[in-house]
């Protein structure tokens, strides 16, 4: 009843503390239940046990967990309780305060280092308790085992059928007996149905056996949802696939030099992709082939589309100035003209994997020496596919080299209709197409 006095007397005449009553409580179970935390205060200091268990197996923390009493809980453990203790069930104080729904109680049981990894008697630790009972569990493994070997999966298919076969028996008691897996109306509204689409969305193992040898599927006679998991399972696989295909793609285009920026720099003559253009003064060779740097060349937007950075490089040329959606969009080059025989990926380049290829010069190489009768017409002949050069690059267009203009923008400038389509801005100027006029000869 919370008479200090009379406890404090009690004590100093040396009152046995350990005294049990016909369920085996003690003083320290009787102060518990009754809310008194100043009683336990003075029942520890005067050397009660607070671990000791009554016929239950409960301790006085499992008691004022179970009642509720936040005080006397925070005192049994800032005096040294054991907050793993079991009972009869295997229950320890934390899947109590997780079946009161307390969560001011489970804090501080976890501030004093209660396992969560604790099973009871039906081998459900903490976590597998908080699901039980409708908490939420982040980044949970869901193909963790219990001890008959079954998983998740195996169980939300078991209640699956558990429940059809109930629904059946009802459907078969009024006389208007059907198959009820093909009936597929609300299917997916169904609570055993989403339950085990979000399991194997989350990596739930269809091939798991348990200690039976039966795996999920082996419990659910239902095609209907056998196919609709196997669908799930392609999509989970597919998913995960493309999310480790990114993971290796962004190391490879990381910086080798700081880790912390995307590599935007291309060494000449070995044409590799290596560092960010922060890091490309610092390196003399190329950190893949050891070959001394000549050029560094910071790459920059697709010269067609201006929206995607450019990440392939022609060959025989070795330019790198258009992205892989625009690189099929012509057969030249857009600097130099020179027809494309292929093409090097921005992967390529950064694993080394091309072969080596160096820009090619725009000043005109030095021609070799002709005989003197012969210098005039070789002269005319440059001149003439000079001229002819000209006319052709006035009208074809500036993107594909291969089709004449039959496209023109309020800007004036031209393209044919299959390039013109594709494009926001003008090639030539760049500003916005705010509408193109089709050419008809």
């Amino acid at each position: 009843n919370g008479h200090l006095d009379i406890i404090r007397l009690l004590i100093q005449h040396h009152a046995n503390l350990e005294i049990e009553d016909k369920d085996g409580d003690r003083a320290v179970h009787h102060a518990a239940f009754g809310d008194e935390a100043e009683v336990l205060e003075l029942l520890a200091k005067s050397g009660a046990d607070l671990n000791a268990r009554n016929k239950r197996r409960q301790t006085a923390l499992h008691i004022g967990v179970c009642k509720g009493h936040f005080d006397v809980c925070k005192t049994l453990l800032s005096n040294g309780a054991h907050p793993g203790i079991q009972d009869s069930d295997g229950d320890t104080p934390l899947h109590d305060a997780i079946s009161k729904r307390r969560d001011d109680l489970i804090i501080i049981l976890l501030e004093y280092n209660a396992d969560v990894a604790t099973c009871n008697n039906n081998g459900f630790n903490s976590i597998h308790h908080a699901a039980l009972r409708g908490n939420s569990s982040k980044n949970a493994n869901v193909n963790l085992a219990d001890k008959d070997g079954d998983t998740c999966l195996h169980e939300a298919l078991r209640h699956h059928t558990l429940s059809q076969l109930k629904q059946l028996q009802d459907v078969g008691d009024s006389g208007r007996l059907i198959n009820i897996f093909t009936n597929t109306n609300g299917y997916d509204k169904r609570p055993s149905v989403a339950i085990a689409c979000t399991l194997v969305m989350h990596g739930a193992d269809l091939s798991a056996k348990n200690k039976k040898n039966q795996k999920p599927f082996d419990l659910c006679p239902d095609p209907h949802l056998c196919r609709i998991l196997t669908e799930k399972h392609i999509e989970y696989n597919r998913e995960n696939n493309n999310d480790q295909q990114l993971s290796q793609n962004n190391s490879l285009t990381e910086c080798l030099v700081c880790s912390d920026n995307e590599r935007d720099t291309l060494f000449q003559p070995c044409s590799h992709v290596v560092t960010c253009h922060l890091c490309a003064s610092r390196v003399k060779k190329c950190l893949l082939c050891k070959e001394n740097i000549q050029t560094r060349i910071k790459i920059e937007q697709c010269k067609l589309c201006s929206q995607r950075k450019a990440s392939v490089m022609y060959k025989p040329c070795g330019h790198l100035i258009a992205c892989e959606e625009c690189a099929g969009l012509t057969e030249k080059c857009f600097v130099c003209r020179v027809a494309i025989d292929s093409i090097v990926s921005f992967n390529e380049l950064c694993c080394g994997n091309n072969d080596s290829v160096s820009i090619k010069s725009e000043t005109p190489t030095t021609p070799t020496p002709t005989p003197s009768n012969d210098v005039s017409d070789a002269i005319a002949l440059a001149r003439l596919q000079q001229q002819l050069q000209e006319i052709r690059e006035q009208v074809h267009c500036p993107i594909c080299m291969d089709r004449l203009k039959n496209m023109v923008f309020l800007c004036g400038h031209g393209v044919c209709q299959n390039c013109g389509d594709r494009v926001q801005e003008c090639p030539i100027c760049r500003k916005p197409i705010e509408k193109s006029i089709i050419l008809y000869t």
